[in-house]
């Protein structure tokens, strides 16, 4: 059965055209993961499914429930004021065992009820949004990013209950291990189109890259038939040129007019209709090549090389017993941590713990703090990008950010540079900050790492605004990356792909 049926929709935002001539169906127990470049439109089409946004043409047909939980959830200035309790009693909107579910509810995704909505983190404020969602059950649930802002736990307890789910699931996601989990679909938003696969994400990679090949292939038999039919045009222009001397030599013996006329005759027709083959194969031979030339194009990644960095082995951060203090309030104690210029560290733990914090003290930003009896160790030199991308000025260009780093660089150099970050036209290189999307800061922010000879790279949850894609470049990037490095996240496909050298757990004891 039809839960949402599709037809020809196009969809956009203003001027901008994401989605032509699509049409598409969800059926009773498919579980879709949506994927796609950043800005292809992934969100967009995730609500046209609750019908929280039309399709600009076409006609969509949502035959069933739904429930909406979006990316970044924004609440009024009267639901902060709210306990967490009645919150939730308003969202679900039940009969009279509303409160022991809700109980059952808190207790397991351990949700402290009493809290006002206005002091939950960005992780609890998910958490709980997911939970309820869950205890709605629609025939089918839509998610957009579910994982942000969750931690390893969380996002674990996640993944069970989503596989769990006994209904329909539709899933916007970067996040590789949750799609492999959970989903038997896939959607791709792709040049303006929707490209529909059987399987989870490990599938979905396997087939594209057999996709790659066969584009590649493609290319290279088209390539050859160019050449061939270049060396055609060669063989046939050299024919005319002997024609023409035998002419002039028929002329000099005397052979008699008809005589000439016959052979020239034959030898002309012959050579026009091979000229004109020839001309013809190179011709549908370079359309072809500029057609897969251009979906190549929309195939590529990031291309992320990053600052070279010492090749001496030295300590950069050297902490014994040292206490994290945020303003005036004590984080943790009895912290230690040893980082060389050729280590990468994982920091991980549960929400709140205190690794963001970490971070930036050891960035040695101004309101945090190390502390220890023992001498300590901070890097001279370090970059840190945080989740919010503060080291980018919405006021300034993207060329701008790139030549104030690295005010050596030519005009043309910082092209080239961006262009490996996907910025490839003029406008893009020259739009201001402010106007960019999640996803385009975050490759921003990227750009500014690559042209900086830094010792230690500071990252806190660096896949949260890239597509599938771009996490891969990144943990490629990272796994050639000869400097210090110390990654917060929780993005558990991506922790598997990283050569750590250590990985280290703060716990709620360290509070």
């Amino acid at each position: 059965m039809y839960l949402v049926f599709a037809k020809d929709i196009h969809l956009a935002i203003g001027n901008k055209t994401l989605l032509s001539n699509a049409s598409f169906a969800i059926q009773d127990g498919d579980k879709v993961g949506i994927v796609g470049k950043n800005g292809s439109g992934k969100t967009t089409l995730l609500k046209t499914f609750s019908e929280r946004r039309p399709p600009r043409r076409g006609h969509v047909d949502v035959r069933t429930t739904t429930f909406y939980v979006p990316q970044e959830i924004s609440l009024t200035p009267e639901e902060k004021l709210l306990p967490v309790v009645s919150y939730a009693i308003s969202v679900l909107d039940e009969g009279w065992d509303v409160f022991h579910r809700i109980e059952k509810l808190f207790d397991y995704y351990e949700i402290t009820g009493e809290k006002l909505m206005g002091q939950l983190s960005g992780g609890e404020l998910t958490m709980l949004h997911l939970a309820l969602s869950l205890m709605v059950a629609p025939d089918l649930l839509l998610l957009d990013e579910p994982t942000n802002h969750l931690d390893i736990v969380g996002t674990e307890r996640l993944v069970k209950e989503l596989k769990a789910y006994p209904k329909s699931l539709a899933i916007v996601s970067h996040d590789s291990f949750l799609l492999d989990s959970v989903v038997t679909k896939i959607f791709e938003l792709r040049d303006l189109k929707l490209h529909k696969y059987t399987g989870n994400y490990a599938t979905f990679v396997q087939q594209k890259s057999h996709e790659l090949y066969v584009l590649e292939r493609k290319l290279r038999v088209n390539t050859k038939e160019i050449n061939a039919a270049k060396a055609r045009k060669q063989q046939v222009s050299e024919r005319i040129m002997r024609r023409e001397a035998d002419q002039t030599k028929y002329k000099s013996k005397g052979v008699p007019r008809i005589v000439q006329g016959y052979f020239a005759d034959k030898a002309g027709k012959s050579t026009t209709h091979d000229m004109a083959k020839a001309r013809q194969a190179e011709r549908e031979s370079r359309v072809e090549i500029k057609a897969i030339k251009e979906q190549l194009r929309k195939t590529q990644t990031l291309n992320i090389e990053l600052g070279e960095t010492d090749s001496k082995l030295y300590a950069l951060v050297d902490i014994n017993k040292a206490t994290l203090t945020a303003g005036t309030k004590q984080l943790f104690s009895d912290f230690t941590l040893r980082v060389t210029n050729e280590e990468k560290v994982l920091l991980n733990g549960r929400n709140g713990t205190g690794k963001s914090s970490l971070l930036k003290a050891i960035h040695k930003e101004p309101e945090y703090s190390l502390k220890s009896d023992s001498s300590m160790l901070l890097p001279s030199q370090s970059l840190y990008i945080d989740q919010h991308y503060s080291l980018i000025n919405p006021t300034f260009t993207l060329v701008t950010h790139i030549a104030q780093l690295a005010p050596q660089l030519e005009y043309e150099e910082i092209r080239k540079i961006l262009g490996n970050f996907l910025f490839t036209i003029e406008d893009q290189v020259n739009r201001v900050a402010g106007t960019l999307s999640g996803g385009e800061r975050a490759r921003l922010a990227l750009a500014m790492a690559s042209v900086l000879p830094r010792t230690l790279l500071l990252l806190d949850e660096p896949t949260n605004n890239l597509d599938t894609e771009s996490v891969d470049e990144l943990a490629f990037a990272l796994n050639q990356y000869k400097g210090g490095l110390i990654v917060v996240t929780h993005d558990i496909g991506f922790i598997k792909t990283i050569s750590w050298t250590q990985k280290i757990t703060l716990l709620a004891t360290n509070l």
